[in-house]
């Protein structure tokens, strides 16, 4: 990741806890997440959710730190598509979009090599997270689906070795992650705007004055008229 005097690591959401790695300082230790804060993938405790972690980094004196969230492939469902093939048609989102079993989920398009790929995920999962290590003193960096990570892929436990490689190489994914619009904004395709050489401002004043210059010849007209 960038230079930064915040220590660097790597936290890995799954789908039953919650694992920390931070290389430099060879740590690396897991939170068990209880099915009555997350059941199926959905939150159904974002306050009990945020003070069992809360507590877990204060027992473990973890923080502040740069995080890089990392998503595993089981918290999210993902489809390959063809590059393009998602732009130019709004169904194929919208049909992925609605075969997912989640109340609200949040679909993003990433790039890899060879094509592209739709991944959905319930954002309030790791929303709590975010907003439970900001209150920390966290910086979280991003947060990025592990089937766009060669190293990750389908795995369910990282070493501290692929931690280490995946934080050295993270600025090449920083653009397309799920907390990063800039790639989003990049993509958004707008009209072309028609302008005039004349400002917006004095085309308002030459109407008034039309409008004006119109009113005074019509009263001298009425006042002019034989009677």
């Amino acid at each position: 990741m960038a230079a930064s005097k915040l220590p660097e690591i790597l936290i890995f959401l799954t789908r039953g806890g919650i694992s920390f790695f931070e290389p430099k300082a060879n740590l690396s230790v897991t939170l068990t997440i209880p099915e009555t804060m997350v059941k199926d993938l959905e939150v159904v405790d974002a306050s009990g959710l945020s003070a069992w972690i809360a507590g877990f980094l204060d027992k473990e004196k973890l923080g502040p730190a740069l995080a890089l969230i990392v998503l595993a492939e089981a918290i999210s469902f993902t489809k390959d598509v063809e590059p393009g093939e998602e732009s130019r048609s709004g169904v194929l989102v919208q049909d992925f979009t609605d075969s997912v079993p989640l109340e609200s989920p949040e679909v993003r398009v990433f790039k890899t090599q060879g094509f592209d790929k739709l991944v959905a995920v319930n954002s309030r999962y790791y929303q709590v997270l975010v907003e439970t290590l900001t209150a920390k003193g966290f910086s979280v960096a991003g947060v990025v689906p592990g089937s766009i990570i060669p190293e990750v892929a389908a795995a369910t436990t990282l070493s501290l070795d692929i931690t280490k490689k995946i934080l050295e190489g993270f600025d090449k994914y920083r653009f397309q992650n799920f907390i990063d619009i800039s790639e989003v904004n990049s993509q958004v395709q707008t009209a072309p705007v028609i302008t005039t050489n004349a400002p917006k401002g004095s085309r308002i004043y030459v109407l008034v004055g039309i409008f004006i210059l119109g009113a005074i010849i019509l009263v001298l007209l009425l006042t002019l008229r034989p009677r």
